[in-house]
């Protein structure tokens, strides 16, 4: 039986004033020695508001990838192999996905116009048989189911003027204020050629089960659904319609939100 199983779906804005999809996203599959496998699941959402969106993103994806790799490969060899597992260092892949972090911000900014403002989100989940790191710069969400105790859970950190202001009281989340200020971002990739520690928000979640699920996409692929709104969808598919659950998802978040939609589900089989 298969460990996990995986969707993926983007599209492109019908708005007649968005060109392309700046949005990017990748999945791979990464085996290190005999260890145990590392999934690793990218959203980047390059900025609309700004130029070459699209760029920014690929290369975010690109810079971070080649990255997250060579520190990959360099741990390894800096072991012995055969008496060492990832397993037994969450926060070692912790360091070495927010050091990837900061090598795609490089990579944006070099292969940027110097004269033209650009920038992208960045999530990232790497997923390993015993724990999970998820890390992110930007407003892209990356919710988790539990199976168990059949909650979701945003364990992100949407790095929003709009969430500034709900944590000192300014004003609830979802409320018009709320939505007035949540395409106002205050980190992102591409902005500053240095991307400091802090800038990158980052948590380690313990062991998975069967049936707990990973949902990671740009803010296109939920528009202002909540919490529960996207659960109800989940709930409602059965595992022969899971292809479809990103297909709702779009449908239901462009009515409120005329964006690129990109998004990834993960769900653990066993």
């Amino acid at each position: 039986m298969d460990k996990y199983r995986v969707y993926m779906r983007t599209e492109k804005s019908k708005s007649l004033n968005h060109r392309v999809n700046e949005d990017r996203y990748f999945f791979s599959e990464y085996k290190f020695m005999n260890d145990e496998k590392i999934c690793v699941l990218i959203i980047a959402d390059g900025m609309g508001g700004l130029s070459e969106g699209d760029r920014a993103s690929k290369n975010a994806v690109l810079g971070f990838l080649k990255a997250f790799y060579e520190k990959m490969v360099n741990f390894y060899m800096e072991t012995d192999a055969e008496l060492f597992s990832i397993s037994c260092f969450a926060d070692k892949l912790e360091k070495i996905v927010k050091d990837s972090i900061k090598s795609a911000n490089i990579e944006v900014c070099k292969n940027a116009d110097p004269y033209i403002p650009t920038g992208t989100t960045f999530s990232v989940i790497c997923i390993t048989d015993s724990y999970a790191v998820a890390a992110n710069v930007g407003d892209s969400p990356i919710y988790m189911y539990h199976a168990r105790t059949r909650r979701m859970k945003l364990i992100s950190k949407l790095q929003t003027k709009a969430e500034l202001d709900v944590e000192v009281n300014q004003y609830e989340r979802y409320s018009s204020e709320y939505y007035a200020n949540e395409h106002l971002l205050y980190q992102s990739l591409g902005e500053h050629s240095k991307l400091e520690e802090d800038d990158i928000y980052s948590c380690i979640i313990g062991k998975l089960e069967k049936g707990d699920m990973f949902l990671i996409g740009s803010d296109g692929a939920f528009g202002r659904m909540q919490e529960y709104e996207i659960l109800e969808i989940l709930y409602k598919c059965e595992q022969e319609e899971e292809e479809y659950i990103l297909l709702q998802l779009f449908e239901l978040a462009y009515i409120d939100k005329k964006d690129d939609q990109t998004a990834i589900l993960y769900i653990v089989c066993e």
